[in-house]
């Protein structure tokens, strides 16, 4: 007779700080995202989890470990220009996914890896908000919202 023995470790998850979905819900095909839906979670650790729908079956696909005493407040998308192939086919643009952490510097993190591509700071407060601008709109960066009230624009990041 095989005995096996069985431990359960208590798994209290970090408080949920930010959610952000890839893309916008279609009103005309509720419930049908695009097969490139993604959501990002941000949570208090600093930890980014990239979660997939899969219409309705949750699957977890990465968890981009933060930095130590960091958290993550914020969490935009964005997606590059779509493209057409030789045949005609629409080829949907790079998502990119960009965070904040009440700190001076906008982080984009690299998708594939899971690491942080590139940090832009600047000389003003804590950052505290952000969005993207959709694409058919006139304005074309993310804005962000500083400790000292006052709304500016990231030119740093082109989509």
């Amino acid at each position: 007779m095989d005995i096996h023995r069985c431990r359960f470790v208590p798994y209290p998850p970090s408080a949920i700080n930010a959610l952000a979905f890839s893309h916008p819900s279609s009103p005309t095909h509720p419930g049908k995202g695009p097969q490139s839906l993604r959501v990002a979670i941000g949570r208090a650790n600093g930890d980014i989890e990239i979660w997939n729908p899969l219409r309705g079956s949750w699957y977890q696909e990465s968890i981009f470990r933060g930095a130590k005493d960091r958290s993550i407040e914020g969490l935009v998308w964005t997606q590059g220009p779509e493209d057409v192939d030789k045949s005609g086919k629409i080829i949907a643009g790079k998502l990119r996914l960009f965070s904040i952490g009440y700190s001076t510097a906008v982080t984009e993190w690299e998708l594939g890896t899971g690491r942080p591509a590139r940090h832009s700071a600047g000389n003003y407060g804590e950052i505290w908000c952000m969005a993207a601008q959709p694409k058919d709109h006139l304005l074309k960066t993310p804005g962000k919202a500083v400790e000292d009230q006052k709304k500016r624009m990231n030119h740093r990041y082109k989509t």
